[in-house]
């Protein structure tokens, strides 16, 4: 072969393997561009290419045409060639870093879609988040119980609107505060040095009493539950804490307890005067006795008088004992509550002193139903009391007023809905402390100085127990310092009477009269007085002995006592007495208030009803009054 075919031959070649790896280079170059989807760049490297592939063919067309060729052809087609090979080895080399970056590209596009997602769903559960933590927020401090929590250092963070109506605190007043400091101080060093420790130490706290000071100074009574959180490292991280308001029910069972301690002191004072009652008889009645043995200047007469004194002292302390047990005997009238305050403050005055008394009395005012002399008492106890809590001057005022009760809360118990006859009674003194307030009505309890006169402990017991005799309600406010106010409330009465305890001197009498008591004292002297006056007198110790002196000798009059244990009583001796003597005159006696049995005896036709001890001039004229009668046996009436 010849240089010039040779030279043909080559070049030949060159642009065979030319357009064979032009052609590899498109065809990569297309792939590429379906794999990576950089579609502009590649098929724009790809049409170059393909430009040069037509070129290359078209140069083998003319050398296949016109073999003739010049050195400089084939160098130039040498130079296209080794461009081919490095644009395809290029392209090679390049490829699997553009795949790698067009797939980081898609993974950061599918990351930044994740991210962008991941973003939406963030702030999804973050605005629930808000909108739960919200409710959440307004839930506990909705929540109708006291609640609150506090940080690690002990300050409030939340609390509830219960928990701030309960002790009359705004939030403001109460977040950023310690709980502690809203304690009483011996509830707060109870709390520091027993309680919260328990917490720390335990976790919880169940039912630990604490007592708050409300922002109007009154303490509010709580029984705490708390849990308190620890972080990892163990230390304490915050508390939250439920409290149960047992005001009432504390104040409850106060009232429940001084109840049973009144009930109990009330039966035995009541048992203890009933008996003592009857050895006051003859103190009571033997200084007129003897007084009519002695000259008129005979010098005993003193002591007779410092005898009765003293009689009339123990008579009124049997009787405050026995109204402490709702013992005590009145015959109900209606009378103006007005009347009783003018003539106790009347009295009052006559102790001197600088304490001075001012009274609104209700022009109108309602009547109210029960004892007079009983109520006195009442009155008389609470001002001596108000009188003897005032250093030096002061003032005690008096207010009475028409009042409708429609809401039926007060401090010592509730009364029911309706109209009351309200008597409110105030001091200047030193007030009572919270911790004796609830013992100032137990039996026999005292505050009072040996400077001052000293009382028997019954006064404002008996107070306790005429209020509750009469139906009435009894309330007090009081505070250290500023004095004390007690609120009486007496249940109305329509009408206006005022009636007197009249007593008429004896006449002469001749009539036949029985006492029947199982005391042997009182007989002696109803007796003594009885035969005094003129009457004729027999005496039974029983029921049973009555009826058999009765078959023997027919009496006049009986005065029975109504409790004669352990035989008949009063009611069923003239019960057994009126199936033989239909018309038998009868009036009863004794030492206890009016009972059923009582009622009874009069239903069956019975007189009129005397509380013992009986004085002379009463029993004269209960006698004489129930003999001027005309006795209609039961069932013959009309």
């Amino acid at each position: 072969m010849s240089v010039k075919q040779s030279g043909w031959v080559l070049v030949a070649i060159v642009l065979i393997f030319s357009i064979i790896v032009q052609i590899a280079t498109a065809v990569v170059t297309l792939r590429m561009v379906k794999v990576t989807a950089l579609r502009l760049p590649l098929l724009a490297i790809s049409s170059a290419i393909s430009l040069m592939v037509v070129r290359r063919t078209i140069s083998l067309s003319k050398l296949l045409n016109d073999p003739e060729m010049s050195s400089s052809s084939l160098s130039a087609e040498f130079v296209a060639l080794l461009i081919s090979v490095l644009l395809f080895v290029g392209i090679l080399r390049i490829a699997p870093l553009l795949v790698s970056i067009v797939d980081s590209n898609a993974k950061l596009k599918e990351a930044r879609e994740k991210l962008s997602k991941d973003v939406e769903k963030r702030k999804k559960v973050e605005q629930n988040l808000k909108k739960v933590s919200a409710e959440v927020l307004s839930l506990y401090e909705d929540t109708p119980v006291m609640m609150h929590s506090s940080n690690s250092k002990g300050e409030v963070v939340t609390v509830s609107n219960k928990w701030l109506a309960a002790t009359g605190y705004s939030r403001e007043e109460v977040v950023g505060r310690k709980s502690t400091e809203f304690l009483t101080e011996e509830s707060r060093a109870n709390a520091l040095a027993h309680g919260f420790s328990k917490l720390f130490e335990d976790g919880f706290l169940v039912d630990f009493e604490l007592h708050f000071v409300k922002k109007n100074g009154d303490i509010l009574e709580v029984l705490l539950s708390a849990v308190a959180k620890k972080d990892e490292h163990g230390a304490l991280g915050c508390t939250q804490a439920v409290l149960i308001d047992v005001t009432e029910t504390r104040r409850l069972q106060a009232l429940e307890s001084r109840a049973l301690r009144l009930e109990t002191a009330g039966k035995i004072s009541g048992q203890i005067a009933h008996d003592f009652n009857n050895l006051l008889a003859p103190l009571m009645t033997y200084p007129d006795f003897i007084r009519e043995e002695l000259s008129a200047d005979h010098p005993a007469l003193e002591f007779l008088d410092d005898i009765e004194e003293s009689t009339k002292r123990i008579a009124d302390i049997n009787q405050q004992l026995l109204t402490l047990g709702r013992r005590g005997y009145y015959k109900p009238v209606l009378f103006n509550l007005n009347d009783i305050v003018l003539s106790v403050v009347k009295e009052q005055k006559l102790f001197g002193g600088a304490v001075s008394y001012s009274t609104t009395l209700a022009d109108e005012l309602m009547c109210i139903s029960g004892g007079s002399s009983q109520v006195y008492r009442v009155l008389a106890n609470l001002l001596t009391n108000a009188r003897d809590a005032i250093e030096g001057e002061g003032q005690i005022s008096i207010k009475s007023e028409n009042n409708y009760v429609d809401i039926s809360a007060i401090n010592f118990g509730r009364i029911p809905v309706g109209e009351y006859v309200k008597l409110t009674i105030s001091d200047t003194g030193c007030g009572i402390s919270p911790d004796i307030i609830q013992k100032i009505f137990d039996p026999f309890f005292t505050t009072k100085q040996t400077d001052k006169q000293r009382g028997s402990g019954l006064g404002l017991s008996v107070v306790d127990s005429v209020m509750k005799d009469h139906g009435g309600h009894l309330d007090i406010r009081s505070s250290v310092g500023s004095g004390t106010t007690f609120y009486l409330y007496f249940p109305s009465a329509p009408e206006v009477v005022l009636s007197g305890d009249d007593v008429c001197k004896a006449g002469a009498a001749t009539e036949t009269v029985m006492v029947i008591d199982d005391d042997e004292m009182q007989r002696k002297v109803t007796s003594r007085m009885l035969e005094k006056i003129g009457y004729r007198v027999n005496v039974a110790v029983s029921g049973e002995q009555a009826i058999a002196i009765l078959k023997e000798s027919p009496h006049d009059l009986l005065i029975l006592d109504m409790i004669m244990p352990p035989g008949m009583d009063g009611a069923e001796t003239y019960k057994k007495v009126l199936e033989s003597y239909p018309r038998q005159k009868a009036i009863i006696v004794s030492g206890y208030a009016e009972t059923k049995r009582i009622q009874m005896a009069q239903r069956m036709g019975a007189g009129d009803f005397y509380y013992k001890p009986l004085t002379q001039k009463i029993l004269a004229k209960a006698v004489r009054d129930e003999l001027g009668k005309v006795r209609v046996p039961v069932g013959h009436q009309g």
